[in-house]
């Protein structure tokens, strides 16, 4: 009787030992995948390559939100209805829908979103044409309003990486300070979208009154390289690609995997009246591209050998004012 009751002890001490082993090994991978997960989370805030798995699939779990399955929820105020198109929008709506020539269900990437109403260079696509996208807006405030909105694209409260690797910068957001003049009350939403990437510069003094006028506070914000964007949608062709980010486009389009993406048609704003870019130019035509129409501060971009596209023949453009 001993001996058959030392033999189950033995049995279940046995069973205990195995499972507290097992156990281990399940809390030991656990803790080396959220250590590796940390790793990333650290490592993003610069240098990691662009590509890296770690990189794309924490842009999927943190730092992407799906389409809005819900009504469009855009402000009816008379007076925001007729200040929201102000400035370029025109321009870059009738140049783009001219290249664009109707196509349906496209992709686009918006960068520099703002409320994803205001001024937004991709909200007719949506509505008019059925396309989908990604808006990516670093500003704290005009993303919740930008989510508000429940538009049919993804969107990430982050920032567009001016460096070949993910990286934190620090986000300058500028507000207005007092609304003390009409100048000050026209330009209300304009200073909204005159958040910067510390250290960014616009090159030009044409917009300090903006800045007179505003208060700044800081954030932190993380950025990542438009193609880990793209990696972690899936996505290798951007049919319209709108960069208005204060500063570092040309550094953002310096750094896209032009080999590995197709994007056919930008609208880039290079803030700075006073010059015209040639240097910007003859790059993007390095990449394939030339200028179809350029604004005051805006340029258009098609991919020359998109048959696809209703391209203008004219071979020289004169700034169109």
């Amino acid at each position: 009787m001993v001996g058959r009751t030392s033999g189950v002890m033995s049995a279940v001490r046995l069973c205990v030992i195995v499972v507290m082993a097992v156990l281990a090994t399940l809390f030991t991978q656990n803790i080396l995948r959220m250590d590796k997960v940390e790793e990333v989370g650290v490592r993003i805030r610069g240098p990691l390559a662009a590509g890296h798995p770690g990189v794309v699939a924490l842009i999927k779990t943190h730092f992407l939100n799906p389409p809005s399955v819900l009504p469009y929820n855009l402000i009816k105020d008379p007076i925001y209805t007729h200040i929201k198109h102000e400035g370029s929008w025109d321009f870059i709506r009738e140049n783009v829908a001219k290249v664009l020539n109707g196509q349906r269900e496209g992709f686009f990437v918006e960068a520099g979103a703002l409320d994803g109403e205001r001024g937004s260079n991709t909200l007719w696509l949506e509505q008019d044409l059925g396309w989908t996208g990604l808006l990516v807006e670093p500003n704290p405030a005009s993303y919740h309003k930008l989510v508000n909105k429940h538009r049919k694209a993804w969107t990430s409260n982050t920032c567009l990486s001016p460096e070949p690797f993910p990286m934190e910068s620090v986000l300058v957001s500028v507000g207005m300070k007092k609304l003390f003049s009409f100048k000050a009350l026209q330009n209300v939403l304009t200073t909204r979208g005159a958040s910067y990437l510390l250290g960014s510069t616009l090159g030009t003094n044409a917009f300090d009154y903006v800045f007179d006028y505003s208060d700044k506070s800081y954030y932190v914000t993380q950025c990542f390289p438009l193609g880990s964007y793209l990696l972690a949608l899936n996505v290798a062709t951007v049919d319209f690609l709108s960069l208005d980010i204060q500063g570092v486009e040309k550094q953002v389009l310096q750094n896209v995997p032009w080999d590995s993406v197709t994007i056919r048609v930008l609208a880039v704003e290079i803030a700075n009246p006073d010059n015209y870019e040639l240097e910007f130019e003859s790059f993007m035509k390095s990449k394939g591209y030339r200028l179809e129409a350029r604004g005051e501060i805006d340029y258009i971009f098609v991919k020359e050998d998109d048959q696809r596209l209703n391209i203008s023949k004219v071979e020289k453009l004169e700034k169109l004012e």
